[in-house]
């Protein structure tokens, strides 16, 4: 066999027409779809390399600056290796640079080609801070080296693809002669052995006239062969005729089984008429064979379900169900019928009777026994419910009804998600799937609220696996009894236990084993707790005078006050008489912080028990003194902590009463002397002691444009305050706002009277405003009405706000920044640089200024990264179209260094120190 021959057999077979023709249909299908595939494969190759050189000529603009400096000092050597090395980049063809005057032209490469892309780019210096043009840079890249690549790669895709759909269409021959034609050829072989099969015996002649013709194609042969296997049917329906005679046989052979069988049996025409029937359903009835032949099925059935599923049995097939046959002598039993119909003769029921008299009785001794069983059930006084595995109800008491506001009929069948939410229901429907799961009771306690009538109580919820005889889960039964007077009367007893009864707070005892557990969860997380003894001074005098009733109103009053005065997690407790102690926990990691901490919940409570109390009809003054002792871990017993604070508060009694002092004499000095400045600062701000100091802002060419207002505060008698002192206590008192608006009202102020002076009118002043000012719900308007009152331009206004401000509610700030640089007020964004501002924010913020922290500008010659920083901002800011300027500018090296970086107007000692407005304006005037 040639090889040929061999490979037409293996594609489409020895001599088959329909592979032949599909192998002119495959190879024409692959030619056309490599040739399409190949055309799009070089025309996107095509895009990619113009694409890549257009990228390439792109990648030159960061070349330009250099070119452009060079051009601008005349450095011609320069530009022409710069311009030598673009021309040896792939692809450059040519290189020219032209100076804007056209007096000077620089070139490298020969005369471009005629098929050739052109770029050029501007050359540009910055003089005066504006971009003046120089020069054209000219950049010409030829395309012929495209064109032959393009064409290279044509031949290699070509051939590629030419070789992969080869494969692929002789892959396609393949599979279309292992699903199509071999089976075509397997048809024809089976068709041609036809013929002997079909005719056993038969003439040679009879049987070659079926055999299948050799000149037929695959088609014409399956037609053939439908047309013998017409043939062989008649065959077959002449073989039916015996096969019945066999099927008659066999009947009789059936006959004899059914005789044997305990269940009934009876055939029923369709007339409802028994025509057949054996030997065990005649003794079960009473009757004889005889007697039941011929009878209508009628008499039979007494329940008549027979006649109504005999209506059903011809469009089903088949059905089971359950009846009541009458006997000869007249009486009932009880029946299943399995009844199925075969259309033979018109159509025939063929009916099986099992006697399930039995069953029945002991189904019905079932249902009385589950009777007694849900009497009993509904008898008990505690919540009884039952489900199955799978969480559905099977039955309840009436009880229980209650809890659901439903009848046990619209429980039954459902699962708890019909009754409450899924929230409560996955509990429920959690906790049995543990007692499932642990095969044995478990109990809990649980609040329940009854949906017919709304009453509450706590409930003891045993709930307890259920098994069948055969050990397998049936499900759980669960029990549930009120417990909510037992309840109350443990909690009484616990009451009286652990709680002062006249106010209701922890006793002396409840605090030693509170405070033992603070201790040791003080050491294991190492923070702070504070220990307050507090001790209503002159107590015995209000017993002595007013009796010991008004005394105890006044106990039960200061105990209510001092639980307002801490957090839930705080413990205040009565040791006896007029001696309170109250307990805080989880206080800062430093002492220092802590004893603040502490002393400010001291404070509050002396405020609060200063306010006079109503004892019946007498008003009545108290004042308290109180003893602090800080506590950090449990190397100090209870008792230690209790005597320190005890000491403690007789020292302030010994101090005048009415006041606090701590066990440690250093932290009490610390907390004195801030208390001595809180109290000279609130003083200072009712008396008006603090003044403006204003420092200068300049531009590049050191003209004067405005002034940032400084507060400053000099004390009486300590002489200059830092603001660094003053300005967090005055946050951390709420002060700062009324600092605030006094430093913004003087501001416009002061702008409206310079805006009368023509050397001064020009200027702006910058405010720093607090975190905790501007997030103040009337600050805008604040803003707005001062100035209006003052008759301050806006537009001469610029509020300095730190990146504390975006930490939280951004959208709340810059809702405000919005409104207010609506009305022409400016904004300067302070210390820029060393927050954790967003810039995903910062862009959407309406800034007018980026302020340069001093922190980077002091070391700005020294250390590389404060220099890096300051160029990022000054970048920034020119990104965003932002003025920058920086502070704390003390030298001219400074200066020069920002000034080359793009900033140009600088605030510092080096441009003038913050002074008096009175020093300022003649620093003014004399320039």
């Amino acid at each position: 066999m040639s090889v040929f021959s061999y490979l037409r057999a293996l594609f489409f077979g020895a001599s088959n027409s329909i592979g032949r023709r599909m192998t002119v249909f495959i190879i024409a299908f692959c030619a056309a779809i490599m040739l399409g595939i190949t055309a799009v494969q070089l025309v996107f190759e095509y895009r990619e390399m113009r694409k890549g050189l257009d990228n390439e000529l792109d990648t030159i603009s960061i070349y330009v600056q250099n070119i452009s400096e060079s051009v601008w000092n005349f450095d011609d050597i320069q530009v022409q290796l710069a311009i030598d090395g673009l021309k040896r980049l792939p692809n450059i063809e040519r290189v020219s640079v032209i100076a804007a005057d056209s007096t000077r032209t620089w070139v490298a490469g020969n005369e471009p080609p005629k098929n050739n892309l052109t770029r050029s780019f501007e050359l540009r210096v910055e003089k005066n801070g504006e971009k003046t043009p120089i020069g054209t840079l000219s950049v010409v890249a030829r395309l012929d080296g495209l064109e032959q690549q393009i064409m290279v790669r044509a031949r290699s895709i070509l051939l590629s693809n030419a070789l992969t759909y080869l494969f692929a269409g002789l892959f396609i021959l393949f599979l279309f002669r292992i699903q199509v034609t071999r089976r075509l050829d397997t048809l024809v072989s089976k068709v041609q052995a036809l013929g002997p099969k079909l005719f056993p015996g038969e003439s040679d002649a009879i049987v070659g006239s079926h055999v299948l013709p050799r000149n037929l194609d695959e088609l014409d042969a399956v037609e053939w062969t439908l047309d013998n296997t017409a043939l062989e049917l008649e065959r077959a329906a002449l073989e039916r005729e015996a096969t019945q005679a066999s099927l008659r046989s066999n009947h009789e052979a059936l006959r004899s089984i059914l005789a044997t069988t305990q269940d009934g049996f009876w055939r029923v025409d369709h007339q409802g008429l028994v025509f057949d029937v054996n030997s065990a359903y005649c003794q079960m009835s009473g009757y004889s064979r005889d007697e039941l032949l011929g009878r209508d099925v009628r008499d039979l059935d007494a329940s008549g379900e027979f006649l109504r599923y005999q209506q059903t049995l011809i469009e089903t097939g088949s059905e089971l169900f359950e009846s009541a046959h009458r006997r000869k002598d007249g009486s009932l039993w009880q029946v299943e019928i399995s009844a199925t119909y075969c259309d033979v003769d018109g159509g025939q029921v063929f009916v099986f009777v099992r006697d399930i008299t039995s069953r029945k009785q002991a189904e019905a001794r079932l249902v009385e026994s589950e009777s007694r069983l849900q009497s009993l059930t509904h008898a008990i006084p505690d919540l009884v419910w039952l489900k199955d595995p799978e969480g559905v109800y099977l039955s309840c008491n009436q009880r229980f009804e209650r809890l659901f506001g439903a009848a046990e009929t619209a429980i039954v069948g459902k699962t708890d998600h019909d009754f409450v939410s899924t929230e409560i229901a996955d509990f429920f429907r959690k906790h049995d799937k543990i007692v499932m799961a642990k095969g044995e009771p478990c109990v809990s306690e649980e609040w329940v609220v009854f949906a017919d009538d709304g009453h509450r109580e706590l409930v003891e919820i045993t709930k307890t696996p259920i098994y069948d005889s055969r050990r397998c889960l049936m499900g759980v039964l669960g029990i549930g009894h009120d417990i909510t007077e037992r309840k109350k009367a443990e909690d009484e007893i616990r009451q009286l236990a652990f709680y002062d009864p006249l106010t209701g707070l922890p006793n002396r005892r409840l605090l030693l084993d509170r405070l033992q557990r603070a201790l040791v969860a003080s050491a294991r997380h190492q923070h702070e707790g504070a220990l307050l003894y507090i001790d209503l001074d002159n107590f015995k005098t209000l017993n002595d005078t007013l009796g010991h009733d008004i005394g105890d109103i006044l106990l039960q009053q200061v105990a209510q006050r001092l639980v307002a005065c801490v957090r839930d997690s705080d413990t205040v407790a009565r040791l006896g008489g007029d001696e309170f102690v109250v307990m805080l926990e989880d206080l800062s990691e430093n002492s220092l912080e802590a004893a603040t901490q502490a002393e400010a919940v001291g404070n509050k409570i002396i405020a609060s028990l200063n306010v006079s109390f109503q004892l019946a009809s007498h008003e009545h003054h108290s004042t308290p003194s109180i003893g602090v002792t800080l506590f950090s871990d449990n190397q100090e017993t209870v008792d230690e902590l209790l005597k320190r604070a005890d000491l403690s508060m007789y020292q302030a009694k010994a101090a005048g009463r009415n006041t606090l002092r701590f066990y440690n004499p250093d932290m009490q000095a610390v907390v004195s002397v801030r208390a001595a400045l809180e109290a000279d600062l609130r003083e200072a701000v009712l008396k008006n002691w603090f003044v403006l100091y204003f420092q200068a802002q300049v531009d590049g060419s050191g003209c004067l444009t405005g002034c940032e207002a400084l507060l400053r505060w000099p004390h009486p008698e300590r002489g200059m305050i830092s603001p660094a002192e003053f300005i967090p206590l005055a946050e951390d008192t709420g002060l700062i706002l009324t600092l605030g608006r006094w430093v913004l009202e003087t501001a416009c102020k002061q702008l409206t009277a310079w805006s009368v002076q023509p050397a001064m009118a020009h200027l702006t002043i910058a405010v720093n405003v607090s975190a905790r000012q501007f997030r103040h719900d009337d600050f805008v308007d604040q803003v707005l009405e001062v100035l209006e009152r003052t008759g301050a331009n806006p537009l001469r206004l610029k509020l300095e706000l730190t990146e504390s401000l975006l930490v939280d509610n951004v959208e709340g700030v810059i809702a405000k920044m919005t409104v207010l640089k609506a009305s022409g007020v400016g904004f300067s964004l302070d210390d820029f640089g060393t927050g954790y501002s967003s810039l995903s924010y910062l862009k959407r913020l309406p800034l007018d200024q980026l302020k340069i922290d001093q922190g980077f500008v002091r070391d700005i010659l020294a250390d590389p990264n404060d220099a890096a920083i300051a160029k990022m901002v000054i970048a920034l800011a020119e990104s965003m179209g932002l003025s920058v300027i920086a502070e704390g500018v003390e030298t001219e090296e400074q200066r020069d260094f920002l000034a080359r970086q793009g900033c140009h107007a600088y605030q510092g000692y080096l441009f003038g120190r913050p002074v008096p407005l009175e020093a300022f304006e003649r620093v003014v005037n004399q320039i």
